[in-house]
């Protein structure tokens, strides 16, 4: 076969694929019912074992047509590279680059899920500056989680930010929050 003889030629040569590259050759050698081992072999930089689910692997295969920057912080995301995250979005923020809604949502409530108030807040500051109204769940997340690191200035910017958006608060979490706002 004569995809077999380059992939031998670039296992010799060290020589690598581009990540659609790899994934079309990887599809195709799917289809013709071809052991995919040789290709893996030659590109041990991509490693698509470590994405747990088929959605990931259907997201990084949308990764080539998205902008790098949209691409990285899913990548980086998928990873669990918080860190990563959040210097890649103060650089986006810098460039005033445009991130979809959902994504700026999940980075927040990554960062509340791992107790990460810095970069949680990175993120609700990137929503603020580009004009990104966030999903009700992400508000709250970052409400509690401000709560619990006593930062209530920040409170109190969220959940104006909240209202802005169109979200209710609701009964019980408005006199939660009045209440922990006046033990300040």
């Amino acid at each position: 076969m004569t995809m077999t003889q380059i992939l031998q030629y670039m296992k010799q040569n060290q020589l690598v694929l581009r990540y659609p590259v790899y994934m079309e050759a990887l599809r195709t050698l799917k289809d013709a019912g071809v052991s995919d081992a040789l290709l893996r072999k030659v590109n041990p930089h991509i490693d698509t074992e470590s994405f747990g689910d088929v959605d990931a692997l259907e997201t990084m295969k949308t990764v080539a047509d998205d902008d790098l920057d949209r691409g990285l912080v899913l990548i980086l995301l998928r990873k669990h590279n918080l860190v990563a995250v959040d210097h890649l979005l103060a650089g986006t923020m810098d460039k005033n680059i445009l991130l979809d809604s959902w994504i700026v949502a999940t980075i927040i409530e990554r960062n509340c899920d791992h107790q990460r108030p810095d970069g949680a807040l990175l993120a609700f500051e990137y929503s603020m500056k580009m004009g990104i109204q966030l999903e009700r769940t992400s508000y709250l997340a970052l409400i509690g989680m401000s709560i619990r690191s006593h930062t209530s200035l920040k409170v109190v910017d969220i959940a104006e930010k909240m209202t802005l958006a169109g979200h209710s608060l609701g009964v019980y979490q408005a006199s939660l929050l009045i209440y922990r706002l006046g033990m300040r």
